[in-house]
Formats: structure tokens, sequence, C-alpha cells
């Protein structure tokens, strides 16, 4: 084997194992929230709704963005002693970065608070700022392990803290809604177990460095460096923030509701305690969209290191044909059988028609992920940044203009409309930049048909159950139907030749095109 493809395999298996650590962390993330609403209702979620993406953020730019950026810094020295300094370096700034958001979230939590519309949420959002103080920790070890192959360290970490995080909050929400606690103390509570969770990770990075160096001593070389910081400033904060925004597009959204719709609902003529019920109910469908992006986030980062040389193109339009099969595919399931899936998981099908109209932004948010994967492979990391938060801006607006006018609805149709423009603005350049190779128009002909079939099979499957109220037959509706649907999209992709077996295979073979082929 050359060393080309040795380096190949090796990244192939570093991406993979990053990439299965990251869908486990977003599937517990996904599947704690039905349990914790369930005992919490729908305040109760809201409240832990509300501040979440603080969390969120904060642990994604811990996991994809700073590491990322650092490892590549990292990459670059041949000396061990520079590759340490280069570690200082961001060290100092990562803290100095994390101690300022820590603060200015600390101390002007009320202001915050205030903003989103309830004031009770002010001790629930200072103590989700101590999670900031967490991130340093968590990108240093994770960028260090990455820097030398060793994925890993980074995979560990991340589990574990999930794993830890989920069984805090579900022992600890249990426990407080035994004894009678109030929404706004659990969601503080909730919040103190994530970061217990967090540290968990965080505490693994450590013992693994101890382990290794606790025998070494550690090459610093404490020069002046305020030259060397500001360099850093530049090369990993903006960089790092830029590089995960399309894997916290989701996150980036909700965050936007968490200012604009209580206050919004309240501008509509819904009552305060209402308004935040409203804001829970909304968010049932926040768990779903997670799993629906599960694919497209497996898809973008397995090609994103293919994205080279006279393959990439191709390997690019494969990904987002096939973000576009599952994603399209899930859209007119969770659409077809969202009021079964709302009482199986909630217990009652409030909310049922912003679960269905969200549905449809699963058909745009796989496009994204792959897409923004896409971009950053062929070197257009900032372009990427730019067009979702371009679509932002068109979610934040939606929200201002369409809440008092429709209500929840509004926010609903605002995140659709602000993923579609981010999906067409990158479609239009994907083009322009060339960096795949388009489906001909019979694939496109073949895919709504796809859809079509689907939603009309689903649609006549699910006519016997009409009105179901009781969960446990809601249940059993659901996954009928989910598996009826699973078995009649794959029966129609093998039928309508949306895929041939060549492309799976040269997919699963990592981008080597020729390999399968049988040349070299």
């Amino acid at each position: 084997m050359t060393n080309d493809r040795r380096f190949f395999a090796r990244l192939i298996k570093s991406v993979s194992l990053l990439t299965a650590a990251a869908l486990i962390g977003k599937v517990f993330s996904a599947v704690y929230r039905i349990p914790y609403q369930n005992m919490t209702g729908d305040i109760g979620y809201y409240v832990y709704q509300q501040v979440y993406p603080f969390y969120g953020i904060a642990m994604i730019l811990a996991l994809y963005g700073f590491p990322a950026v650092l490892a590549g810094e990292m990459l670059q020295q041949k000396k061990a002693s520079d590759r340490f300094e280069t570690m200082k370096a961001a060290g100092v700034v990562l803290i100095s970065a994390a101690v300022s958001a820590f603060a200015l979230l600390f101390l002007f939590s009320p202001v915050v608070a205030g903003a989103m519309g309830d004031e009770q949420l002010t001790p629930v959002l200072r103590m989700t700022s101590f999670v900031f103080l967490l991130v340093p920790v968590l990108s240093l070890g994770r960028g260090y392990y990455q820097s030398r192959g060793k994925m890993e360290a980074t995979a560990l970490s991340h589990v574990v803290e999930q794993v830890c995080r989920v069984i805090f909050i579900l022992l600890f929400a249990w426990a407080a809604v035994s004894a009678g606690q109030g929404v706004y103390n659990i969601g503080a509570g909730a919040m103190g177990a994530s970061i217990a969770g967090a540290s968990a990770g965080a505490l693994i990075l450590l013992l693994l460095w101890w382990f290794q160096h606790r025998r070494k001593p550690l090459p610093f070389r404490f020069r002046g460096a305020g030259k060397e910081y500001k360099i850093m400033v530049k090369k990993l904060l903006i960089p790092g923030v830029i590089a995960c925004l399309g894997a916290m597009v989701f996150l980036f959204y909700q965050w936007i509701d968490a200012f604009t719709v209580v206050p919004g609902l309240e501008a509509y003529g819904v009552s305060g305690q209402d308004a935040k019920e409203t804001k829970g109910v909304l968010d049932r469908a926040q768990p779903l969209l997670q799993f629906g992006t599960v694919v497209s986030t497996a898809l973008a980062a397995a090609v994103l290191p293919s994205l080279r040389g006279q393959e990439g193109a191709f390997l690019g339009g494969l990904a987002l044909r096939i973000s576009l099969v599952i994603g399209g595919a899930a859209a007119v399931g969770l659409y077809t059988v969202a009021d079964f899936v709302n009482v199986m998981l909630f217990e009652n099908s409030r909310g049922t028609e912003l679960m269905a109209v969200l549905a449809i932004s699963l058909l745009f948010s796989g496009w994204i992920v792959t897409a923004n994967a896409i971009f950053q492979g062929g070197g257009y990391v900032r372009t990427a940044a730019g067009l979702i938060v371009a679509g932002g801006v068109i979610k934040l607006v939606g929200n201002i203009v369409l809440i008092p006018a429709f209500g929840a609805a509004g926010a609903a149709a605002a995140t659709i409309g602000g993923l579609a423009v981010t999906s067409l603005l990158q479609g239009v350049l994907l083009q322009k930049y060339r960096l795949i190779s388009w489906p001909p128009p019979r694939w496109c002909v073949c895919w709504v048909t796809l859809l079509v079939l689907l939603g009309a099979g689903l649609w006549v499957l699910q006519l016997p159950a009409g009105s179901v109220d009781v969960r446990t037959a809601a249940g059993m509706w659901a996954l009928g139907l989910a598996g009826a649907g699973v078995a009649l999209c794959l029966a129609l992709i093998k039928g309508l030749k949306l895929f041939e077996r060549q492309e799976w295979n040269i997919f699963s073979a990592g981008g080597n095109k020729n390999e399968k082929r049988g040349t070299s």
C-alpha cells in the first residue's frame, strides 16, 4: 500500500470513529428530551429548551470547531516544543475567551432573560454560563490528540460526556419532580447535570494526558508571546466558529426562537403562561429533527476527506443525492404520521400541526449539512458560513414578522424559509464553483416520484386508524407505519433506479472510485 493510500485509510478510519461518536451523542441528545418532557411537562421542557442553545453551541465548538483548527495548526509544527508552544498560545486565547463568555452570560443573565420575555430564567442562564469554562480543556485535549491521529480520545470523551449527561439529567429530573420542585429549579438543576456530564468528558482527557505525560517534562518556552497570541486569535477563534456553523444550524435557529417566540406570541395575543407552554409544544419537534440529520451528518463527515482531485465532484454530487433521498423520505414520513408520533412520544396531540409543518425542514437540513461539508472541502469555508448566517437572518426576520401575525405557525414557517434560502443559495454557488456533478433531469423526476408515491402509500395505510388518542395504540401505528415506510421507500429506490449498485459501492469504499473499477 502506498503512503498516500495509508494516509487516506487512516484518515477515513479517524473520520469514521469521530462520526460514530458524534452520532451516538446525537442519538442520546435527542432521546433524553422525550422522558424529560414527559416528567416536567411542556412548561418544564420550555425552560430547558430556552437555555439549551447556549450549552449546545459551547459543546459543538469544543467538538467540531476549536479542536479541528488547533490540530491543523499543530500538524504544521515539526518540533514537539513548537507544538506545545502552539498549545500554550491556544490555551491562553481559549481561556480568555471562555472566561469572558462565562462572565458576560453570568452577569447579564437578567438582561438576557428579559430579552427572552421571562425573567425567571435568570438562575437557569447563570447555571448554564459555567459550561463555557470547560471549553478550553475539551478543545485543547481533543485538538492535541487529533493532531497525533488519535481520534479515540475525542470519541471516548464525547461518548462519556453524552452518556453521563443524559443519566445525570434524567435522574435529577425524576428526583426533583418527585420532590415537587418548580420547573425553573428543575431546569437549573438539569443544566447543572449537563455541566457535570461535560466535566466527565473533560476528566477523561485530563486523565489520558496525565498518564501519557506524568513522567515527561513539558517543553514549554515561556517567551514573550503578545504578538503570537494576537495571531492565534485570528487563527483559532474566528475559524473555529466558522468551521462548525454547519453542525449548529438547528441550534442557531433554536437560539433565535429563544429570544423571539415568547415575545412574539404575547404580541399575537397569547398570555404569558400559555405562551411559554406553546413554546414548549413547538420544541417537541426538535428531537425528531435531530434524528433526521443523523445520516446526513455521517455522510458529510465521510465525504469531506474525499473532496480532492478528480473524484471530488462526483462524490459530492452522490452525497447530496443520498441526502435528498433520505431527507425527503424523512420529511414525507414525519409529515404523514406526525399525529401518531406526537401522541406516542409526548402523550397528547398538542402541536401536531406544528410538528407536521416542521417536518418539511428535513428536506432542507440534510442538504445543508452535506453541502456545507462540500464547501469546506473545496476551501470555501467562509462562503459556507455566510450562507448559513443568511438563512439565520431570514429566520430572525420571519419570526419577528410572522409570529405576531400567525402565532407559533409563523415560527415554523420562518424555520422552513430560512433553511430553504440557505439551500437555494448553496445550490447556486455549488453550480458557480463547479464543486459537484449535478444529477440528470431523469433522476430529479424519479426523486419527486419517490416522494409522491411514498406519501400516497403512507396516507392510504394510515386511513383505517383515524384519530388515535391512546398512547399505546398511537405507538403501534407510528412504529408500524415507520417500518412500512422504510420498506416502501427502499422498494421505490430500487424500482426507480435512483442509485446504481456501483455508486453505493464507490461511496462505501471511502471515495476510492478506481479501486472498485479494478484499476489503479
